[in-house]
């Protein structure tokens, strides 16, 4: 599980080493990356904080790994649908940016730490942006990034299945140890 940090940290190398640098002021690079902090800091305490630990207290890791990952991308989904963009756009950007949310989560998971998917997620995000090389760019989908990134985000996904089915295993393993527990009649006074 650890390969999440470390394939999203290679990913926000590459991105930027794509960065045009020379088109950028000082000044900016460090607004941008102030408020993607700010960002960062705001969405992991809510999505893989507060929400995460609200929907585990009641139900099972899949479902809380599916929820916040649907939620994290349905509400980065809102611009875009209050802009009016095509229902397909938003539908493959609520997809993309639910695997993002998984990547968190299981980064997250692998380290017990809140603070790495805080760093991860401002860091991708700012990379994102500044590698873009203005601040009018739309989104990431006006990147042409290095042939290595699209490998890192299949084996993202590839990750983030393997990351569904291993939550899926310890809920099932969690029901058979409290079913195992459970006082049968025959034993019950």
């Amino acid at each position: 599980m650890l390969a999440f940090p470390v394939l999203v940290l290679v990913q926000i190398v590459i991105m930027l080493s794509i960065t045009p640098w020379a088109a950028w002021d000082p000044a900016l690079v460090l607004l941008i990356l102030g408020v993607n902090v700010l960002v960062g800091v705001g969405e992991e305490l809510y999505f893989r904080g507060i929400l995460r630990a609200s929907i585990r207290s009641h139900h099972g890791e899949t479902l809380t790994l599916v929820a916040t990952s649907l939620l994290f991308g349905a509400g980065h989904a809102l611009g875009s649908l209050m802009a009016g963009l095509p229902v397909a756009f938003i539908a493959i950007q609520i997809g993309g940016t639910a695997l993002m949310g998984a990547v968190l989560y299981g980064a997250f998971r692998a380290t017990g730490r809140l603070w790495v998917a805080i760093a991860l997620h401002a860091l991708s995000d700012f990379a994102l942006r500044i590698s873009s090389g203005d601040l009018a760019s739309a989104s990431a989908h006006d990147l042409e990034p290095p042939a290595a990134t699209g490998f890192i985000e299949f084996a993202l996904w590839v990750l983030a299945l393997v990351l569904l089915i291993s939550c899926i295993r310890q809920d099932l393993r969690a029901r058979r140890e409290s079913r195992s527990r459970a006082p049968t009649p025959s034993t019950a006074v």
